[in-house]
């Protein structure tokens, strides 16, 4: 293209795709964008990163390019308008050059290398581990209420910590019991449905004997706090705007 490289500014981030491959890009550099030919036209700048990988497109732009033209993209049409001071520009795609792209991209795939375990620095076995600066050791400031603190801290500091913590035992949560009066619109959880698409139920999931415990636990936890309520509704979603009534009803 006839571009300085001296105006590429470098870029230490890496790229990720999806599949979780990494490139390492050379730099990124600011040029103008212009798109459709006059009148229609707008014109703006564009932070590109410059990649040294083969690809079938020359340039991919991105949302935040499309976010500055205001622009409406169709994939299905092959279409962008967006709006200009002369009119609504637009731009169409080319099926042929699509297709042509598409398959060349899949007869030369990216040679950049998995991100995997090998290429993370790991220690090794002669290496010594880490240590944590101190240890924590338990510390009683009421019946039943226990904190953790550094076994560094001295007879002083601690003293005035515990003198601190009585004093102000209200202000923490030590149990789900301490949160009551907990505002439903901070805590009432809703889905985002259409109630015009006529909802599907999902197959139950089956975990583990030791997770099923612990699932178990933390519900009879939630149902003794009464922050959660057993709603007899073989389809949840169908009586879905009834329950919400009835939490709203609910004493909290």
């Amino acid at each position: 293209m006839g571009i300085d490289c001296s105006r590429i500014t470098p870029f230490g981030s890496p790229l990720v795709g999806f599949a979780g491959e990494q490139v390492q890009p050379i730099g990124i550099i600011s040029l103008p964008v212009t798109a459709r030919a006059a009148p229609r036209q707008s014109t703006i700048m564009v932070d590109f990163l410059v990649v040294d990988r083969p690809s079938a497109y020359n340039a991919i732009i991105s949302q935040p390019t499309l976010n500055k033209l205001k622009a409406v993209t169709s994939t299905y049409h092959l279409k962008m308008k967006f709006p200009t001071e002369e009119g609504v520009g637009e731009v169409k795609g080319d099926q042929t050059a699509t297709r042509k792209c598409y398959i060349t991209s899949l007869k030369k795939p990216s040679k950049a290398t998995p991100l995997t375990v090998s290429t993370v620095r790991c220690r090794k076995e002669d290496e010594p581990k880490g240590e944590p600066a101190e240890t924590l050791e338990d510390m009683a400031v009421a019946n039943g209420k226990v904190v953790k603190v550094g076994s560094q801290l001295s007879l002083d500091v601690r003293g005035s910590l515990v003198t601190f913590l009585k004093a102000n035992l209200e202000v923490f949560a030590w149990t789900r019991e301490d949160m009551p009066d907990i505002s439903l619109e901070e805590i009432l959880h809703q889905l985002n449905v259409d109630p015009s698409v006529k909802p599907v139920k999902q197959k139950r999931r089956k975990f583990a004997p030791e997770r099923n415990m612990v699932i178990a636990e933390e519900v009879e936890n939630l149902l003794r706090s009464r922050f959660i309520e057993e709603l007899r509704c073989l389809t949840f979603l169908l009586k879905y705007r009834a329950a919400i009534s009835w939490y709203a009803d609910m004493d909290t």
